[in-house]
């Protein structure tokens, strides 16, 4: 009896936790979605590279401020809203292999 109650005690407490990480996870995903910017968005072409980050950006709005980075067919886009970011890129040489660092919009410290 006593061995029944503490395997469905345990039982009960790991389909508890399981439940709310996935709670968790709905209600992260449920906010990006619904996230409306406020400020007008910047665009602005990259081109093509392997890869590229925001390394640094400055906030005009500590609330309705983002950085975007996007992966289109025609290669890198920043979507910038109330904030000015630095993005660095890394363009691949060929017959080499090495990386060579872009720096778009840098910011000075």
């Amino acid at each position: 009896m006593r061995v029944l109650f503490i395997s469905l005690l345990f039982f009960m407490i790991i389909t508890l936790s399981f439940q709310s990480a996935e709670g968790a996870s709905a209600n992260f995903k449920a906010s990006i979605i619904g996230w409306q910017p406020k400020a007008q968005s910047e665009i602005q072409q990259l081109g093509e590279f392997a890869s590229c980050k925001v390394v640094n950006t400055i906030k005009y709005d500590n609330f309705n401020s983002a950085c975007f980075l996007k992966k289109e067919r025609s290669g890198w886009q920043l979507e910038s809203f109330a904030s000015r970011c630095e993005v660095e890129c890394l363009k691949m040489s060929n017959p080499n292999k090495t990386a060579h660092p872009v720096r778009f919009n840098q910011i000075n410290p």
